[in-house]
């Protein structure tokens, strides 16, 4: 029987981490942490237990160190939004070194996915030519913007997600320089969807 996770009135999450399942606080209030070992079929977890989302393979809560450097941050953003995909029931592969105007394709999702270490509220993001070009004729082609990633706890990550009617009316004031700029004002930054933008 797995070991029985003593827990606050919150759901704890679930991560993977080198062949095991391992129940991780990520910031909510459990009081110890539980290893399952991988041959425990999720039908056999505690029933307050639900698997979400992986983690960056390796992931050690009892070690979470801050991520430095874009390439650390990126793909552990990447990493994080493909755990975030499998769990809403699409298939989620990594397409950024096969000339896809994208990082992710997650069908019928075309997904960029912008990461930050900290917060870019207030900021413009930066796409390239070609992502704007997709974007306005595409109309499965989003943008995840991972912030929080240089803490390294995927359980601190945040998501926004724009797509839709939201992603084309910030691509009308797209300015292009080099890359395009699209202006993503705090008004819009603080209504725009979470994980909930994953749904439909």
């Amino acid at each position: 029987m797995p070991p029985k996770v003593q827990h606050g009135e919150y759901v704890p999450t679930l991560a993977i981490c080198r062949g095991k399942i391992q129940v991780s606080p990520f910031g909510l209030p459990v009081y110890r942490t539980a290893v399952l070992p991988a041959d425990v079929l999720p039908s056999r977890f505690p029933p307050t237990l639900e698997l979400i989302a992986s983690v960056p393979t390796g992931w050690d809560h009892r070690t979470v160190a801050g991520l430095s450097g874009s390439k650390a941050i990126e793909n552990a953003a990447i990493e994080w939004v493909i755990g975030l995909e499998r769990a809403a029931g699409r298939q989620p592969r990594d397409t950024r070194y096969v000339g896809a105007p994208a990082d992710i394709e997650s069908p019928p999702r075309l997904i960029e996915v912008k990461s930050f270490g900290a917060s870019n509220r207030g900021y413009d993001l930066w796409l390239e030519v070609r992502q704007v070009e997709e974007a306005k004729a595409n109309p499965d082609f989003y943008v995840y913007v991972v912030e929080n990633v240089g803490q390294g706890d995927p359980g601190q990550f945040t998501l926004r997600v724009l797509g839709g009617e939201r992603l084309r009316r910030l691509l009308e004031r797209a300015k292009e320089q080099r890359h395009y700029t699209v202006p993503w004002p705090v008004a819009d930054y603080d209504t725009c969807p979470g994980r909930d933008g994953l749904d439909g």
